[in-house]
């Protein structure tokens, strides 16, 4: 997945660290800036004073719905210009087995997993796929059938670098006090594989950490923000598609949320209850996605 450019040998640039810093050797090259990152796609080492700086301007991808059924084989729009577009609904029902059921499935890619993790290695996780791992795997967005919401972009004319954090703001209406959400930025290739860019999970009782747990209002929109998304660096080709997905957990891996917005180990499971979500794409209350530019590439 990598080019050969991404093969370093860190021991001997460790070494020659010490030698730098404890003897009377040189600097080693490699470390010629306070962050080295890998551009993925690009297949490029690039340097930068810290994680900030090799970001170097934001984009805004607007959320966009169409009437009738929603699903990955019918997602909505992710556009670069603002529209008023009729919401999506989807709900996430604690019973609900799917994804449970995807995560007894052997994958076939038999990507491995954290050995700390108790489910065999080959086999599809949630949990772990939100860490990054088995990140060409489309079984977690292909599964999405009333549980999430899905947006593609049109293929990109030239190549896009994206460096950083990206961040969701979605305006979402929910009918019970409590829900846990995840989304899941791709790039969708020209041959049909994929690749996962960055993910985030958001319990939305907890969508603001500086203002402490403050449960959703019943009925009211109510701004989320996705701001836990993985730092990342990768050169989309052109012709490429981004895809977003925002979906229920729902994982055998993850923490079972009843929806009531009491304390975990205060439910039973005769508390459990089923949200609807809804979430908005006009007027105020645009959901947009913003991605992390980086510098232009070298030439």
């Amino acid at each position: 997945m990598f080019g050969p450019a991404a093969d370093v040998d860190l021991m001997q640039v460790a070494i020659d660290w010490y030698r730098w810093v404890m003897g009377d050797g040189e600097k080693p090259p490699f470390l010629d800036a306070p962050v080295k990152y890998y551009v993925t796609g690009a297949e490029q080492w690039r340097s930068a004073p810290d994680l900030d700086t090799a970001t170097t301007a934001t984009m805004p991808w607007y959320l966009v719905g169409h009437d009738g059924p929603h699903s990955a084989a019918h997602p909505g729009w992710l556009r670069p210009e603002p529209a008023d577009s009729p919401s999506f609904r989807f709900v996430c029902d604690p019973d609900e087995r799917t994804t449970m059921l995807l995560e007894q499935q052997p994958s076939p890619a038999g990507q491995s997993h954290n050995p700390l993790m108790d489910l065999p290695p080959s086999y599809h996780d949630l949990g772990a796929h939100l860490m990054g791992v088995d990140p060409t795997s489309p079984v977690f967005v292909a599964s999405i059938d009333g549980f999430g919401a899905v947006y593609t972009s049109a293929r990109l004319s030239e190549p896009l670098e994206l460096v950083g954090e990206p961040q969701l703001d979605a305006w979402v209406v929910l009918d019970q006090p409590d829900a846990d959400l995840c989304a899941l930025l791709y790039e969708l290739r020209v041959d049909g594989s994929r690749i996962l860019l960055s993910p985030a999970v958001q319990r939305l009782r907890h969508r603001d950490p500086a203002r402490g747990v403050q449960l959703m209002v019943p009925g009211e929109a109510t701004l989320v923000s996705f701001r836990n998304f993985h730092w990342f660096a990768r050169r989309l080709a052109a012709g490429s598609r981004l895809q977003l997905a925002v979906r229920h957990t729902g994982s055998l891996r993850m923490d079972r949320n009843h929806h009531t917005g009491r304390p975990d180990g205060f439910e039973t499971p005769d508390d459990v209850r089923v949200a609807n979500v809804e979430v908005l794409h006009s007027g105020e209350h645009r959901s947009v996605l913003h991605l992390p530019i980086g510098r232009a590439s070298e030439r």
